[in-house]
């Protein structure tokens, strides 16, 4: 059984093993489209798609024909005139995409769960014009299938976990795309998150702006005056609390893997798990200068924002190189006095970013790279995804997957805040996450234990009256600075008199 994956990097597998195609981008196109075509292709065809110029093409031809026969037996047939891939009892992911309105459900998440990729992701071929335009075009086509799919997806699903995950692989597959936005936004805010639903809004306006040089259409806007507020609260008001240092508590496992480990390590887990905090103790553990970034998702326009963000840790700024490669050479050499860097919310690091990461990676005079990334949403970054898929090929990568804390590390922990607090109630409310069970435990220590998180939620954000509460959902959106005028423009409020920002 012959199977043949297109719609991300090429690959062939034979009877369940990966088949070792060769290593030149041309006969890897080669193969792309004669399956691609599903049509036997004259040889002076082929000549001029991608061997024009001054070598011998029918001897290049031949040479890569000779190359590929082994690995594709019997499906290929290269007579004197004509050359073809028969796929005729070979399996081919697309031949497995149809009509997404005609299509069940199950048949649909089959379907997205095909897409690893754009279409021969990685076999650019600039020389090559014709190869390269018919490339662009078969990857516009099948783009547009999948976002078919992923909007028929979410429309089916709901207000579900599921819709969200194709919600947002949609806005990463079309980020120009109103609806995908819109979409999106309606989703964060049925499931309750109307923080996240406004903090996307406005990355959407700012992306099109910047990008476009506009404003999102007027989908994207009802989507937000849609956003639904959360119910009020009659918890009685709470005082300001000072805060209280928190040690880390367990993830010895985590960390010794982390020591022993060789190469990138990624750390893995849901919003709150302690990925950040784990991230600190390994750069506290470094035995020399640490660099730490971070990515925004308001931000990932940004180019090599995560990285500026950790050369100025150490006082240094990116290098002025116009050529990326010099570029890229010139900022392993400012890494060269660190001992390690840390990156987190990988999830949404920029494109030039994650490919700065590879290279980074693969340099012998790089430091330590110790990363974090929310659990599930790297897939939803194709720029990330693939440098992590190579990464883990080449065996340059170390998962470290964070899952909750142990009942007695969860005691240990809320000991850690609170002596007085429930703790059987805050393990069963917290699940685990260290990010909760703290916030539980400082709830008690305030006097007000809630019924549930969600109600320590909403009991804070019921202190303050309307205009404000939209004023502070807008400001968390915006980050620990921003300017009053654009505050006001994003909320649609007048700004007469200066406000203190902080």
């Amino acid at each position: 059984m012959l199977e043949i994956r297109l719609l991300g990097e090429l690959e062939v597998v034979r009877d369940g093993r990966p088949v070792a195609l060769p290593a030149s981008r041309k006969a890897r196109a080669l193969v792309a489209y004669l399956v691609g075509t599903r049509r036997p292709q004259r040889r002076e065809r082929l000549c001029d798609l991608l061997w024009d110029g001054p070598d011998d093409p029918r001897a290049q031809l031949r040479w890569t024909l000779s190359k590929l026969r082994p690995l594709l037996e019997p499906h290929l047939v290269a007579g004197r005139e004509h050359v073809e891939i028969a796929t005729d009892g070979a399996r081919i992911d697309l031949d497995r995409l149809g009509a997404p309105g005609n299509a069940t459900t199950d048949a649909l998440e089959e379907c997205a769960a095909l897409f690893r990729g754009q279409f021969a992701d990685g076999l650019d071929l600039p020389a090559c014009f014709r190869f390269q335009q018919w490339c662009t075009a078969e990857r516009e086509r099948w783009r547009q299938s999948h976002v078919a799919i992923l909007a028929e997806l979410t429309r089916r699903h709901g207000a579900t976990e599921r819709a969200l995950v194709h919600a947002r692989r949609h806005t990463a597959v079309d980020p120009f795309s109103d609806d995908a936005h819109a979409a999106l936004i309606r989703v964060l805010s049925d499931l309750g998150q109307a923080h996240d639903a406004l903090r996307h809004y406005e990355y959407c306006r700012q992306l099109f702006e910047r990008e476009l040089g506009t404003r999102p259409g007027p989908a994207v806007e009802e989507a937000r005056r849609g956003v639904r507020r959360a119910a009020p609260s009659l918890a009685s008001p709470v005082a300001p609390r000072p805060e209280v240092p928190v040690a880390l508590v367990g993830r010895q496992q985590e960390l010794a893997r982390i020591t022993g480990a060789h190469g990138v390590v990624l750390v893995t887990g849901e919003p709150g798990i302690g990925k950040s905090r784990l991230l600190d103790e390994v750069a506290r553990r470094a035995p020399g200068p640490a660099l730490h970034g971070r990515a925004f998702a308001a931000e990932m326009i940004r180019p090599y924002g995560v990285w500026v963000d950790a050369l100025r840790t150490q006082g240094h700024e990116l290098p002025q190189e116009s050529d990326r490669t010099r570029l890229f050479d010139a900022i392993v050499a400012r890494l060269g006095d660190a001992a390690l860097v840390t990156l987190d919310d990988l999830q949404w690091m920029d494109e030039g970013s994650a490919a700065l990461l590879h290279y980074v990676a693969r340099s012998p005079r790089a430091p330590r790279l110790v990363c974090a990334a929310r659990a599930g949403e790297i897939d939803d970054n194709p720029h990330v995804s693939r440098v992590v898929r190579e990464l883990a090929r080449e065996r340059r990568l170390t998962r470290v997957p964070l899952g909750p804390l142990s009942p007695e590390d969860t005691v240990t922990l809320v000991r850690s805040v609170f002596r007085g607090a429930d703790e059987h109630r805050v393990i069963a409310g917290s699940g685990g996450n260290p990010l909760f069970a703290i916030e539980l435990s400082r709830a008690v220590a305030e006097g007000a234990p809630p019924a549930s998180l969600s109600t320590l939620i909403a009991a804070r954000l019921e202190q303050i009256e309307d205009t404000a509460r939209e004023l502070v959902s807008w400001a968390a959106v915006m980050g620990r600075q921003f300017d009053v005028d654009v505050l006001g423009r994003a909320t649609g409020m007048p700004a007469p008199y200066e406000l203190p920002v902080q």
